[in-house]
């Protein structure tokens, strides 16, 4: 069974508000929430996780990186 992220999940990891996050979603540019009730959505973990993987891919493109950058202190 697919795991669900909660909102506090997709904030932590997302660095945009939950009011540009439904834009995106009304926009088709974030991966659609489930409904769990009247007042309740949850976000597919692997549909993030692919979501963020190409945010990554596209701003080192925009950077104009051809990698990734290494990480500093480690």
């Amino acid at each position: 069974m697919e795991r669900l992220i909660s909102w506090a999940e997709v904030e932590a990891a997302v660095p945009y508000s939950r009011v540009h996050i439904w834009r995106l979603i009304r926009n088709g540019e974030f991966p659609a929430p489930v409904n769990l009730g009247p007042r309740r959505v949850a976000f597919r973990e692997s549909e993030l996780a692919k979501w963020l993987e190409s945010r990554q891919t596209v701003e080192y493109a925009n950077a104009g990186w051809k990698r990734q950058p290494e990480k500093v202190g480690g």
